[in-house]
C-alpha cells in the first residue's frame, strides 16, 4: 500500500480508552472496567469495533482517490516477468539422438504447491550424441600450430578451456617440418660423411631447386641420434643434386614411427608453400679410418694395439681375425684396411745338430750352423657367409698381406669389395662381422733349427667408400603438422611431401567425435567475463566429402550471438550430411575449422585482451519460465458491448487472442485474409476440405479508447487474467457463432519464483527417447513479480513529467529502470565514459541489475533491452550513436579488518557472526545501507558509517580499530586499489569480502 498519510490514527484500543476516560467525567459513579461483563462496557466494544472499521474505511478514501487518479491516467500494472537461462541436452552415448520441439517443458524443484516450476524451450533444437574431441590453433606468419585441449581418452564431463582463443604465445608450438631417412647397415656410421641426391625427373625447375632446398642453412640443419638427444651434424654443403653431411660421433638406434632402426634427420624451419617434390631419392657414404671392435688370434682374445695376429710362434692353418660391424656390414661398398706391421725375429731355444763325422771332413763341417728364418710367405682371407668360411679375395697383393716385402714396408694396405653374402659369426664371446687371415704358405715350415719372423702389428685401421655406388631410398617418414606418414617411394612417379596444410589465415580446429548431421543444431560458448569489444571476423567452416574420393573445406552458415566470441552465448548452425571422417594434427574424427580471414590474430602485441573461452556444450537451447495452457473459449452474443473472457489463472503472459469471424466478413475480406500467412490467420477446413471456421488474431492496446468502431482489438490485465472486448464505438465487437467464437491461448509466469541456481533443471515432464539427463549450467534468472502500485505510479508521473520522451539524464534514469523491473538503479553521467574519465560527448549509462554479478550472459541480455527500449524513445541521432555507453556498474570488494573487545568468552562467536552477519547486510547493494535500499552508484561507505552499523552487535563493549581494504572486480580478476581512487569512480557500487575479525577478552 502506498505511503499516504492516515486521516485519523485511531485504533480498538485507543478508541476504548477514549471511552473510559469519557465516562469518569460524564458518569463518575460508573466503575468501568475494560474485563467486566458490564453492558456498558460491552456496547463500549462494540462501538469501538465498529468505529475502527469505519475509521479504516475513511482512511482509504485518500487511497482509493490516488487508484481512480491512476485508473483515470491509463496506469497498468507491468505484469510478472518470465525468467530464462540456457539448458544442456545431454544424449545416449552411440544414440541418434532427439528431436526436441519449441515450448517443450522442463522443470526444476521449487517452493509451489505443485512443488516444482515448468519452463519451456524457446527454440526446436536437434540434440545429437557428439562431443569435442580436441582444440588446434594455426597462425601462418609464425608456422604455429597450438593445442588448447586434447580428450584423446574421450573422458567425459571434461570442460574444453579455459583457453584463450588463437593463442599463439602461450601456448607451445607443437609444429615441426621434418624428414626421416632410415637404413639401419648404411647409416651405422662414425667420423663418416654421407651424400644424399634428390631427383626430380619431371622438372627441371624443380630439380635444380632441390640441392638449394636441402642445404639452406637458414632454414635447414640435418641431425643424428646419439642415444639420448638428436644432434647437429658437424657440417653440411650443398653437391650437384643433393647435400653431403659429415660428422664425427656414431649413430645409434631410435624409434620414429614404431621403426626402430638408424636414422638421419633432416628439420625444416619453413617450408615451400608449394611443398617438395621428387621422383627419386639415393645416397651413398664413406668413412674415414676406422678402428675394429676386436681382434682375435685363434681363439685368443688380442689387445686393440700392438699384438702378434698370429702369436709369437705361427704353424700352418693359424687365423687372425678381427671385427668391425661398420665397415664389415656394407655390402657392396669398397673396403681398405691399413695395417702398421713390425716383422719381429723371434729365437728358438733348439740347439743346432751336432757335427756329423765323416771319413773326409772339410773346414765348413767344422763350422757353427746358422738357423734358418720361419716366414709367412702366403695367406688366404675369409669371410662368413652364413653357412662357413668362404674366400674373401684373390688378389695377390692381400694374400701376401703378411709377407716380408723387399721394400721393408712397415704400412700395409689391402682392398677389397665387402660381399654381399657377408653375415655374423660369434668368435670366442664376440659377435658381429668378422674377417680372418689363415696362414696358408709358410717359408722353412719344417725346419727344426731355425727362428720366427713374426708380424707384430701396432695398429689396424678399416675405412669403407660407396663412391660409385648409389643406394635407393624405399621409404620416407615424414613427420609435418603434427602427423606422421610414412612414405613409400615407387620405382616411377612423383611423390610429394611438406604440402603446405596450414591455412593463410589464423584458424581455430574443432575435431569432434562424431559428425553434426542435418539439424538445427545449438552450441553454447562460455566466456569468461570481461570486456572483448570489436572482435575480429570470423568465418565456419567444416570439412566436407567432394565426391572424388577425398575431402575439401566448405563454408557452413551461423547465426553467431556470442558476436564473434565476445561473450557467452549460443551459436547456432544447420547440420549436413555431408562431413567426412579425416586426420588432422594425429586426430582422427569430424572438423570444424574457424578461420579470421582479415589476419588480426596474427598480432599477438595484445593477446591478453583476447577472450577466454571456459567450454564449448553442444544440445544446448535457451528455455523460458511459463506454463503454457489448453486454449480457452468463449462465446459471445450479439452485439454484446464490453465483453469480458475470465481466464482460469492469474498472471497469465503470452496472450494471443483469435476470433472466429467466418461468415461475419466480406467474400473479398475474406480472401484477403486468405493469402495471409498463419502468424494472422488460421483456417479451419471439415473433413471434405471446405472452410468452416477463420480464426484472426486480434491486437492487444493499452486502452480501447484509442480506437473505432473497426478496429480488431482488446485489452489485457495480465494480473487478473481478463480480456476485455470494445463496444462498437471504442473497439469491434467480437462477431456470435452458434459456437464458441473466441479462442484464447496463453500462458501462466510465475514471476522471482521462476529464477533458480545452476543445476536445478532435472528433466522433460515428458520422457524423449534416447535422452538421458538434462541441466542448467548456469541460473536461470530475470524473473520479475507482478509491478506494485507505487512503482506503476512512478513510472507514469515520469512519463507524463517528460511527455513520455527521453530528453535529460534523469528521464534515462527512470525510464530505463522503469522498462526492465530486473534492473534496480541507473546511473547516467554525461561527457563521462565507463572508465569515469572525461570524455567529451559520452554518454554513459551504468546499470546495476537485482541480480548482480552474475556474468557478461545475463547482463548482455539486460543490455539488448536497454538499447531496443532507447531506440524507440530516445532521440535518433542519440541512440544511434556510437558515443552511447551500456554497461554494468563496476564491484568494489570491501574486506573490513576490526579489532573488537568484549566482555565475556562465551560471547566469542556470537559477536564473530553477528559482526560478519551486519557486513554481509550493510554492503549489500541493493538491499544494504542504513535505509536498507542499498546504495548509490558511486557511493561507497565510510569507516564511520560501518561502526556506527556494526556498534549494536550485542556484547560488544568497545570497538578499537576498523581499517577497510577494497579491491575492484576486473574481469582478469581481483585488483587491490587504494580507498581514495575508489572515490574518484562513479560508477562503483560496494559488494561485501571476506572480513578480518579480531576478538579479544577486557
Amino acid at each position: 500500500m502506498s505511503n499516504i498519510p492516515k486521516l485519523d490514527n485511531r485504533d480498538y484500543e485507543s478508541l476504548l480508552k477514549e471511552v473510559q476516560d469519557l465516562a469518569k467525567q460524564y458518569t463518575p459513579e460508573w466503575n468501568f472496567d475494560k474485563t467486566s461483563s458490564d453492558f456498558g462496557v460491552t456496547f463500549a466494544r462494540v462501538f469501538s469495533s465498529m468505529m475502527e472499521s469505519t475509521i479504516s474505511r475513511y482512511n482509504k478514501t485518500s487511497y482509493n482517490h490516488y487508484l481512480t487518479f491512476l485508473n483515470m491516467l491509463g496506469t497498468k500494472l507491468k505484469p510478472s516477468s518470465a525468467s530464462s537461462g540456457t539448458i544442456i541436452v545431454n544424449v545416449d552415448k552411440g544414440s541418434d539422438g532427439a528431436y526436441i520441439d519449441k515450448g517443450t517443458a522442463v522443470f526444476a524443484d521449487a517452493d509451489t504447491e505443485s512443488g516444482m516450476i515448468l519452463y519451456e524451450t524457446v527454440d526446436a533444437l536437434s540434440a545429437i550424441d557428439t562431443s569435442v574431441k580436441s582444440i588446434y590453433f594455426t597462425e601462418p606468419k609464425g608456422d604455429f600450430v597450438g593445442c588448447a585441449f586434447n580428450n584423446i581418452e574421450e573422458a567425459e564431463g571434461i570442460p574444453v578451456g579455459p583457453f584463450r582463443i588463437f593463442d599463439n604465445v602461450f601456448l607451445n608450438n607443437l609444429q615441426c617440418h621434418e624428414l626421416y631417412f632410415c637404413d639401419e647397415v648404411i647409416f651405422d656410421m662414425s667420423k663418416s660423411d654421407i651424400t644424399f641426391s634428390f631427383f626430380n625427373n619431371l622438372s627441371a625447375k624443380g630439380q635444380k631447386l632441390l640441392p638449394k632446398i636441402f642445404s639452406d642453412r637458414e632454414n635447414v640443419s640435418w641431425q643424428y641420434y646419439d642415444g639420448k638427444n638428436w644432434i647437429d651434424v658437424d657440417s653440411f654443403e650443398e653437391t650437384e643434386n643433393g647435400v653431403r653431411i659429415k660428422f664425427n660421433a656414431k649413430t645409434q638406434y631410435s624409434m620414429v614411427m614404431g621403426v626402430v632402426s638408424r636414422f638421419i634427420r633432416c628439420k625444416f624451419k619453413k617450408i615451400l608453400q608449394s611443398g617438395i617434390s621428387v621422383t627419386s631419392i639415393s645416397y651413398r657414404s664413406n668413412s674415414e679410418f676406422i678402428e675394429p671392435q676386436g681382434f682375435f688370434s685363434g681363439d685368443t682374445e688380442l689387445s686393440k694395439n700392438d699384438f702378434f695376429p698370429f702369436g709369437e710362434q705361427y704353424t700352418f692353418y693359424d687365423t687372425f681375425s678381427f671385427m668391425c660391424d661398420e665397415a664389415f656390414s656394407k655390402k657392396g661398398a669398397d673396403i681398405e684396411i691399413s695395417a702398421d706391421i713390425q716383422f719381429v725375429k723371434v729365437k728358438l731355444d733348439n740347439k743346432a745338430p751336432g757335427i756329423k763325422y765323416k771319413f773326409i771332413m772339410s773346414d765348413m763341417d767344422f763350422a757353427d750352423l746358422e738357423p734358418d728364418d720361419i716366414e709367412i710367405e702366403q695367406i688366404k682371407w675369409e669371410y662368413w657367409n652364413g653357412s662357413g668360411w668362404a674366400s674373401l679375395t684373390s688378389e695377390k697383393s692381400c694374400n701376401e698381406f703378411f709377407k716380408i716385402s723387399d721394400k721393408n714396408e712397415t704400412t700395409k694396405t689391402m682392398k677389397f669389395k665387402c660381399p654381399n653374402d657377408i653375415q655374423k659369426i660369434t668368435v670366442c664371446s664376440a659377435e658381429g662381422y668378422f674377417i680372418r687371415a689363415r696362414i696358408s704358405k709358410m717359408k722353412n715350415q719344417f725346419d727344426y733349427y731355425a727362428n720366427y719372423i713374426t708380424p707384430y702389428i701396432h695398429n689396424i685401421n678399416v675405412k669403407y667408400d660407396y663412391t660409385n655406388s648409389d643406394h635407393k631410398l624405399e621409404k620416407l617418414f615424414v613427420k609435418s603438422d603434427l602427423k606422421e606418414n610414412i612414405i613409400e617411394i615407387p620405382d616411377s612417379g612423383l611423390i610429394k611431401f611438406f604440402e603446405k596444410y596450414i591455412p593463410d589465415y589464423p584458424a581455430m580446429y574443432i575435431c569432434l567425435t562424431r559428425p553434426l548431421v542435418q539439424g538445427m543444431l545449438r552450441i553454447f560458448v562460455d566466456i569468461e567475463d570481461g570486456v572483448h569489444r570489436f572482435n575480429p571476423s570470423l568465418k565456419w567452416e567444416y570439412y566436407a566429402d567432394d565426391n572424388k574420393g577425398g575431402g575439401m573445406w566448405k563454408h557452413i552458415d551461423i547465426m553467431d550471438s556470442t558476436d564473434g566470441f565476445s561473450h557467452s552465448e549460443m551459436i547456432t548452425l544447420i547440420g549436413k550430411n555431408d562431413f567426412k571422417k579425416t586426420n588432422i594434427f594425429g586426430n582422427e574424427g569430424y572438423f570444424i575449422r574457424i578461420i579470421n580471414p582479415d589476419m588480426r590474430y596474427c598480432d599477438s602485441s595484445n593477446i591478453s585482451g583476447r577472450p577466454v573461452i571456459n567450454d564449448i556444450k553442444f544440445n544446448a537451447v535457451k528455455v523460458i519460465q511459463k506454463d503454457t495452457h489448453e486454449p480457452e473459449y468463449f462465446y459471445v452474443d450479439q452485439d454484446e458491448e464490453n465483453k469480458v473472457c475470465k481466464l482460469s489463472y492469474q498472471n497469465v503472459s503470452d496472450v494471443e487472442v483469435w476470433v472466429n469471424e467466418f461468415g461475419k466478413i466480406s467474400t473479398n475480406e475474406q480472401e484477403k485474409f486468405l493469402k495471409m500467412s498463419n502468424k494472422y490467420v488460421i483456417p479451419e477446413y471439415d473433413e471434405l476440405g471446405v472452410l468452416e471456421k477463420l480464426w484472426i488474431k486480434w491486437k492487444p492496446v493499452p486502452n480501447l479508447i484509442a480506437y473505432g468502431i473497426s478496429d480488431r482489438v482488446y485489452e489485457l490485465d495480465c494480473y487478473k487474467g481478463e480480456v476485455l472486448f470494445g463496444d462498437g464505438k471504442n473497439g469491434k465487437i467480437p462477431p456470435e457463432q452458434y459456437t464458441e467464437s473466441i479462442k484464447i491461448n496463453y500462458s501462466v509466469c510465475s514471476g522471482s519464483k521462476g529464477n533458480v541456481a545452476a543445476h536445478s533443471v532435472k528433466d522433460f515432464v515428458s520422457n524423449i527417447a534416447n535422452i538421458s539427463s538434462v541441466d542448467n549450467i548456469s541460473p536461470i534468472m530475470g524473473g520479475v513479480d507482478m509491478e506494485t502500485i507505487d512503482s506503476a505510479a512512478r513510472r507514469t508521473f515520469g512519463q507524463i513529467s517528460g511527455g513520455n520522451r527521453i530528453v535529460s539524464l534523469s528521464d534515462f534514469e527512470e525510464f530505463i529502470c522503469f522498462n526492465d523491473r530486473n534492473i534496480y538503479k541507473v546511473k547516467c553521467l554525461s561527457h563521462v565514459n565507463e572508465d569515469s574519465k572525461p570524455e567529451i560527448g559520452v554518454t554513459s549509462i551504468a546499470v546495476l541489475p537485482r541480480e548482480f554479478m552474475q556474468g557478461y550472459e545475463k547482463f548482455q541480455g539486460i543490455k539488448n533491452k536497454i538499447w531496443n527500449f532507447l531506440d524507440n524513445k530516445a532521440p535518433a541521432t542519440l541512440s544511434n550513436s556510437t558515443r552511447m555507453r551500456i554497461f554494468e556498474v563496476e564491484y568494489v570488494e570491501m574486506c573490513v579488518s576490526i579489532d573488537v573487545v568484549i566482555n565475556d568468552f562465551n560471547s566469542y562467536q556470537g559477536v564473530y557472526n553477528g559482526i560478519e552477519s551486519k557486513l554481509k547486510e550493510f554492503l549489500n547493494p541493493i538491499s544494504g545501507n542504513f535505509s536498507g535500499k542499498g546504495w548509490a552508484i558511486g557511493e561507497i561507505p565510510r569507516k564511520e558509517f560501518i561502526y556506527n552499523y556494526i556498534k549494536s552487535v550485542s556484547n560488544i563493549k568497545w570497538i578499537k580499530k576498523i581499517n577497510i581494504f577494497t579491491k575492484l572486480l576486473t574481469p582478469n580478476g581481483k585488483k587491490e586499489i587504494d580507498f581514495e581512487d575508489i572515490k574518484l569512480r562513479k560508477f562503483v557500487v560496494p559488494v561485501f569480502g571476506k572480513p578480518e575479525i579480531n576478538i579479544s577478552v577486557n
